[in-house]
């Protein structure tokens, strides 16, 4: 691929990665409510360390 010398290159964005939860317990899951909250707060904490820019947990009504 070729670009011309005066061809403008648009600033890239920088990719932003992140985690989104879900808290809701299916009884078919086997897992208890605060097993589910544990691992997510676990992994979030290991998140942060790597870098990741966001965390977001849904909220569900019903």
């Amino acid at each position: 691929m070729t670009i011309a010398a005066d061809a403008t290159v648009a600033p890239r964005t920088p990719l932003r990665v992140g985690l989104r939860y879900d808290m809701r317990v299916p009884a078919e899951f086997g897992r208890s409510t605060q097993e589910l909250y544990g691992a997510a707060l676990e992994q979030a904490s290991w998140a942060e360390a790597k870098g990741f820019d966001d965390i977001k947990v849904t909220e569900h009504h019903g």
